[in-house]
């Protein structure tokens, strides 16, 4: 499989989509389709931003003229109303969100980068390592006109408007949405310590309005191709998902890297000692959850290597599969190196000529590798893999106007979205300061 960093769909499919200096933003050029288009390559960018932005990544006739209000941050000072303010665990970790927003991954020294896409704008990225802000991001979405700046900052830069709240969701929470029989997951919890007001919820199904068919040349493929939106997202979950099934050595190596604590447990676990028991108990309780959550025809041991399906974008007849995988190496029998809770997952994409190669994501979906491939084949996809969905709680619930409120149950709940588990509570430990 190839190690590779993720390039944006428009790079792939037009060309109109660069990193650069900031420029005008020049449509002239852009055929009639990319801007009406809901499936253009255009479309699936937007997507994806406004999926970040604004909650709100739905796309519809007019989408390219469409403004919508962002819900990114806090606005924490009433004169410049168009910066926002968002909490991260230092520059590492915003820098993982820029890379989401953009759809790509840059250079861990990476210090400075802009996106940009023809018909929607720029994104502008400055690492500034002080201790109220770790880095900005410049906003310039045509889309979203009342946002200037994302200042991704310390939880303490964000005093009062930080609260101080009892988490409703947990860890493990899981629901329906019985508008299309989808099961979602609580992933990432809201967390007060954290600066989190957000859940983000997870799921392995795969309706069919996510699948690209096609059918049309020498092997007939059928791709992933809900929106990438949300990786750094993807990255938390999977590593906190192998932790569940890897809670001793994880949590050991986990402490080992990150000595001084600086880096928490999935953005929202602090890695305090006295958390290492909680998160046993978790485990435990989390084994039960995934008999809601993952395919029932899933049989394979979770721990060692599995594949999160990202997405996909198809050219003619080649299509670039991406995804994210999480592996755990076990040497001499009793020592274990993780590669997957500090874990750094690898970003991989393979291109499949649509005459050579056959992919079918949903023989994934059903059992969690290729059927129609022997399971330890030689092949360029991965043996083991899901393709997975991100949603905020704002965009699973019926609530379509601001951040739900982090202590009470979702709006939705008893009409579209239905309860399946709930979790036992498992209070974390978070130190008085941060």
């Amino acid at each position: 499989m190839k190690k590779y960093a993720f390039l944006p769909a428009a790079l792939l499919l037009l060309g109109s989509y660069t990193l650069t200096a900031c420029s005008d933003d020049d449509t002239a050029a852009i055929p009639d389709t990319e801007l009406t288009d809901t499936e253009s390559a255009t479309a699936h960018q937007l997507s994806r931003v406004l999926s970040m932005l604004c909650e709100d990544g739905e796309l519809s006739t007019g989408w390219a003229t469409r403004q919508v209000q962002p819900t990114v941050g806090e606005a924490l000072n009433s004169a410049t109303p168009f910066v926002r303010s968002m909490a991260v665990a230092n520059e590492a970790e915003a820098r993982d969100y820029f890379n989401a927003l953009a759809g790509y991954m840059t250079d861990d020294e990476c210090t400075q980068t802009t996106w940009q896409c023809d018909g929607i704008g720029t994104l502008a990225y400055h690492a500034l390592n002080e201790s109220d802000c770790f880095a900005t991001i410049d906003v310039n979405i045509k889309q979203v006109p009342e946002l200037e700046t994302i200042r991704l900052v310390p939880v303490s830069a964000l005093g009062e408007n930080a609260s101080d709240f009892e988490p409703y969701y947990s860890f493990g929470d899981v629901l329906r949405n019985t508008a299309d029989s989808t099961i979602w997951v609580c992933g990432r919890p809201a967390c007060a310590w954290a600066g989190k007001k957000k859940t983000y919820w997870f799921s392995f199904s795969l309706p069919e309005k996510h699948i690209k068919a096609v059918t049309k040349y020498a092997n007939p493929c059928y791709f992933h191709k809900s929106s990438e939106a949300h990786l750094d997202k993807v990255k938390d979950f999977g590593s906190f998902f192998h932790l569940m099934h890897l809670v001793e050595g994880g949590w050991a190596i986990f402490k080992h890297r990150h000595p001084n604590g600086d880096v928490p447990i999935s953005e929202v676990i602090p890695v305090l000692e006295e958390n290492y028991e909680v998160l046993e108990a978790l485990a435990d309780d989390w084994l039960e959850a995934e008999d809601y959550f993952v395919p029932a025809a899933v049989d394979f041991p979770l721990e060692y290597e599995l594949a999160f399906f990202l997405g996909s974008s198809v050219s003619g007849k080649k299509g670039t599969q991406r995804w994210y995988t999480f592996s755990t190496e076990l040497y001499d029998g009793d020592f274990i190196d993780c590669t997957g809770p500090d874990f750094q997952p690898t970003a991989e994409e393979e291109t499949i000529n649509m005459n050579d190669a056959f992919f079918d994501i949903r023989e994934y979906a059903q059992y969690g590798y290729p059927k129609s491939m022997p399971p330890f084949g030689i092949y360029n996809f991965p043996v083991r893999g899901l393709p997975i969905s991100v949603k905020s709680g704002k965009e699973l619930s019926t609530n379509l106007f601001a951040t739900p409120d982090p202590d009470k149950e979702l709006p939705g709940v008893g009409t579209k979205l239905e309860v399946l588990y709930k979790m036992p509570k498992h209070k974390f430990v978070y130190p008085k300061t941060k």
